[in-house]
């Protein structure tokens, strides 16, 4: 039996790293080494780049360093965006009231056949456009 794909957003990838939580780093980490492991979990592009943005402007990390982080994601299946997944991620916006960025994640979790996302930025065990909504925090 197949382990379902899950999407991760990019606040759970930085608080793997963050110092301050310490119960939100011990579950991130945990739930990323498991993903990479079993070779389920997803992300985008998008998480990417906001996971590289913060983390030279609120981490203080170097591009050199950064890239040495990105690339140990690299057990993670990156999804590549589409005009398909923008016009459905203008849609879910619509139909589902969530900022832009958020209806991304969302049309790229669920084009790339996720049925869950975890995320703190949405409310947890909403369904959205066929995708769960789990805060792995709560």
């Amino acid at each position: 039996m197949s382990v379902p794909s899950v999407f991760v957003d990019t606040n759970v990838l930085l608080y793997s790293l963050d110092e301050r939580d310490l119960r939100k780093r011990d579950i991130a980490r945990k739930l990323i080494d498991e993903l990479c492991r079993d070779g389920n979990g997803h992300i985008s592009l998008q998480v990417i780049n906001e996971f590289a943005s913060n983390l030279i402007r609120k981490f203080g990390r170097t591009p050199s360093e950064v890239s040495e982080m990105c690339a140990e994601l690299s057990s993670l299946r990156v999804v590549v965006g589409s005009m398909a997944q923008v016009q459905e991620a203008l849609r879910i916006m619509s139909t589902a009231s969530i900022s832009y960025w958020d209806a991304c994640v969302v049309s790229t979790a669920a084009m790339s056949g996720c049925r869950t996302i975890l995320t703190e930025d949405l409310p947890a065990k909403q369904l959205i456009a066929g995708v769960r909504i789990v805060n792995p925090f709560a």
